[in-house]
């Protein structure tokens, strides 16, 4: 983003208002529909009403103001803004001025409010500045003074961008932007070359730890082994193949010799699989998504730390080079404190559309043992995933369960197999 400065002449000579600061009506149009209600927030210097649109937007600015911003979302306010259709009319307040969108053409910071009719600054909200300056216009509340927001002597908006506050966000909000988009390097890495090529060492031996721990996970391998007791420590499968590899990687081995933290206790290799996990489950969402309908199959059983788990897998249906598959995919255990089919339902619907962001309004089947908690037609988990999701009533009794209790009874009716 490039903020342009004003021109010398703007700040000594005499200027004259331009015709586009000088396009604004002065009565409203016969044509506008009535204002829903006025707002009952501080007012800006402006003598005017606060009208309130009836509708929000996610690039509205008022989301963004009197709270701490994550990057994504300093990003979002620099580099959006909300954009209104050709139909919309800015609203007229009670001096007859209104908002003019030819104003963001000199000052592109400018950030509309649909849902109060006012103006913020896109730098002063992703980048506040503490200074002298008291006056909250702009940035925590937003300005609506149309007819003082130019002009020579009274001009608001030439006013916030020649101040201290101002200059300082838009300097800070530049290079935020320049870091993001990869212009430019963080000051710490560019002091020293030694330290860029210290994170490229740490970088390359996490690589290679990860490496061992995604091969254990496809060979289905434990990462623990044998306690020896004459050395007192474990034999390991995850040690032995990190000390395997370093044989040849010799990142790794200078990592093993040299570091004080290694990154190859439980609790970093539990780290490790957490990421795994979700890096693997993002992808069956992913391409879970690319479907038109997917199901859900879920399992209750009790582990030997007779914590009660479920088991949810989803079934869908992906194209795979000019030919249609059946996938069936594993998304992960969850803990649950009750057993009960109101604490089973709800496990199921937070953990796919919350945690793991499944697309609900896709789910179609549902795939559950016999007992009455999962299959009941009046309180079961399919009846009440039913009663929020009501496509979702296609219920299948488990076929692989089924065919364990057909054979179960069988073997009992058999003399010679009991």
């Amino acid at each position: 983003m490039s903020f342009k400065q004003s021109k010398l002449e703007t700040f000594f000579g005499k200027t004259t208002r331009s015709r586009e600061d000088s396009e604004e009506p002065t009565q409203p149009s016969l044509s506008e529909a009535p204002l829903t209600s006025i707002l009952t927030n501080t007012p800006s210097t402006s003598s005017s009403s606060v009208i309130s649109l009836p509708f929000h937007h996610q690039e509205d600015p008022i989301k963004f103001i009197d709270r701490t911003l994550s990057e994504n979302e300093r990003k979002q306010i620099l580099e959006h803004k909300w954009e209104p259709d050709n139909k919309f009319e800015y609203p007229v307040n009670d001096k007859g001025r209104r908002y003019n969108l030819k104003w963001e053409e000199k000052r592109p910071w400018l950030r509309y409010s649909p849902s109060n009719d006012s103006v913020f600054c896109a730098c002063c909200i992703a980048f506040p500045v503490a200074v002298s300056e008291t006056h909250p216009e702009f940035v925590t509340i937003g300005f609506r003074d149309w007819k003082n927001a130019t002009g020579d002597k009274r001009g608001a908006l030439e006013k916030h961008s020649k101040s201290e506050r101002h200059q300082l966000s838009q300097e800070k909000s530049e290079m935020f932007l320049m870091t993001v988009k990869g212009k430019s390097i963080p000051v710490t890495e560019s002091i020293s070359k030694a330290y860029q090529e210290k994170v490229q060492r740490n970088r390359a031996c996490l690589m290679s730890i990860i490496d061992v721990v995604i091969r254990l996970g496809h060979r289905n391998i434990a990462f623990r082994g044998n306690w020896l007791k004459d050395e007192g420590k474990e034999d390991g499968n995850f040690q032995y193949f990190i000390d395997w590899k370093a044989n040849f990687d010799d990142v790794l081995k200078l990592h093993l010799s040299t570091a004080q933290h290694k990154y190859l206790s439980p609790k970093v290799q539990n780290e490790f699989i957490h990421l795994c996990e979700l890096e693997i489950r993002d992808a069956i969402r992913d391409r879970c998504g690319e479907s038109e309908f997917f199901s859900v199959m879920v399992d209750e059983t009790t582990d030997v730390a007779e914590k009660a788990q479920l088991s949810i897998c989803v079934r869908y249906v992906s194209k795979e080079r000019d030919r249609y598959e059946v996938n069936e995919d594993f998304l992960g255990f969850v803990e649950v404190e009750r057993t009960d089919a109101e604490t089973l339902c709800d496990a199921v619907l937070h953990n796919l559309g919350q945690e793991w962001g499944f697309d609900l309004t896709k789910l179609r089947g549902q795939g559950y043992d016999g007992c009455a908690t999962m299959t009941g037609a009046i309180s079961g988990v399919q009846k009440r995933i039913q009663d929020v999701w009501p496509e979702a009533k296609y219920f299948v009794h488990c076929n692989s369960h089924r065919l364990n209790l057909v054979i179960v009874n069988t073997c009992n009716k058999v003399v010679e197999a009991s």
